[in-house]
């Protein structure tokens, strides 16, 4: 493929002069130029699939546990959880839309402003944590969380 090199005349911007250029020692920078490719490609699939920290923290004592929502920006993803005991527990989250603008002739829902979800972890053979929340497009959010053995728990992340 040829390229082209567009120069003005000095003094006047009505007079161009068009020159091919030849390229030289471009097959020494074809490997990195793919490597970058791939990079930009993998980044890119990284930000689509990105992970959303928080914290879990007991409402009758001041400790908390740590909370990972994995596919932060999705409807529905897995999530990872250390309660402030040290249990761990994994578990999926879905949502689905609360606060959203319709358009009037359509009926179709054109903005999404909020999103309500529902968390359960399983954190041993006969310990569940429920969560309710409520997050914003970009994922960040809050909610309650409540388990069989009693406890509860606020939900930040």
């Amino acid at each position: 493929m040829a390229s082209v090199v567009t120069k003005a005349a000095p003094n006047t911007a009505w007079f161009f002069e068009m020159s091919p250029v030849e390229k030289k020692g471009t097959t020494m920078f074809k490997p990195l130029r793919n490597s970058l490719g791939f990079l930009a490609l993998v980044a890119f699939a990284s930000g689509c699939a990105s992970a959303r920290e928080g914290y879990l923290y007991d409402t009758k004592a001041p400790r908390r546990g740590s909370v990972v929502f994995h596919d932060a920006q999705l409807t529905e993803g897995s999530v990872v959880a250390q309660l402030a005991n040290g249990e761990r527990c994994t578990g999926k989250f879905n949502t689905i839309p609360d606060q959203v603008e319709v358009d009037d002739e359509t009926r179709q829902i054109y903005r999404e402003d909020s999103q309500v979800g529902l968390v359960i972890l399983k954190c041993g053979a006969q310990h569940i944590v429920r969560c309710g929340f409520q997050r914003d497009h970009a994922g960040a959010g809050y909610g309650r969380c409540s388990d069989t053995a009693g406890s509860h728990f606020s939900l930040y992340f």
